[in-house]
């Protein structure tokens, strides 16, 4: 299996959130029609949520599995190995 470098998870992950910030911004400034306008905030409150479940499932050291949270180094705060070996 191949081993996912944490720090472009975790980048797709605020993507990914940044994505359902984008679409239920726009769903309130440009959609009249407020069933619809919910229905849109709705899908973008689901696809911010898919974001942060892709940064707690997936953001990990490839050697321990330690979910380093904000990585802020190229080593793992738990076992000192590097993050993208």
């Amino acid at each position: 299996m191949k081993k996912r470098s944490p720090t472009k998870t975790a980048w797709l992950s605020v993507l990914i959130m940044f994505i359902g910030l984008a679409i239920g911004f726009c769903s309130l400034f440009f959609l009249d029609n407020k069933p619809m306008a919910m229905l849109v905030i709705i899908i973008a409150i689901a696809v911010f949520v898919a974001g942060i479940i892709v940064n707690l499932a997936l953001v990990r050291c490839p050697h321990c599995g330690y979910h380093p949270g904000k990585i802020c180094g190229p080593k793992c705060p738990h076992c000192g190995k590097d993050l993208e070996e």
